[in-house]
């Protein structure tokens, strides 16, 4: 993937016009890497939700390539881990979310990680939850062959074709 990466969230108009420039320019650029460093668990979800939909005009996924919240306190982090996320995933232009450091002894932040130890704390097994359980659900069908596939929480369509016509849609 090749991505626009210069700064931060809080750099949304930037982001956006660097983006939309080479998107303008016919740069072939698959995503918009944007740091997610929050200083603190008191975070402003509107505002946040605000921020990806002027970098999400430039066209291309957004990728968050830094997601990390600073706290000690591991049960606020752990619902400010949850919200953030919530939003993340559940914006239509958000193709995934990298967790920064997720070992507090790997980060000069060491406040930042999920988990300051290799114990995972509230907010390493909040992800873990949301991640592995809440938000994924398998689907298994029998068509021509066997189909296994994990998706997470969300809303899909399925389309039954043949010879590339559209015979039925399932929302």
């Amino acid at each position: 993937m090749i991505s626009v990466k210069i700064g931060h969230i809080y750099h949304r108009q930037t982001l956006k016009n660097q983006a939309k420039s080479f998107v303008d320019s016919q740069v072939s650029i698959h995503g918009i890497g944007v740091q997610s460093h929050f200083g603190s668990t008191d975070i402003d979800m509107t505002q946040l939700k605000y921020r990806l939909d002027k970098v999400a005009e430039a066209g291309p996924p957004i990728w968050v390539t830094e997601l990390s919240i600073k706290g000690s306190n591991f049960t606020a982090k752990a619902q400010a881990l949850e919200d953030v996320l919530t939003m993340y995933f559940s914006h239509k232009k958000v193709a995934g979310v990298i967790l920064w450091g997720f070992w507090g002894a790997s980060l000069k932040w060491q406040a930042n990680a999920a988990t300051p130890t290799v114990v995972v704390n509230k907010a390493g097994n909040k992800y873990m939850e949301l991640v592995n359980s809440e938000w994924r659900t398998n689907w298994t069908e029998k068509l021509k062959t066997y189909k296994n596939r994990r998706y997470f929480k969300g809303q899909y369509s399925i389309k039954i074709k043949k010879d590339g016509v559209t015979l039925k849609t399932i929302a």
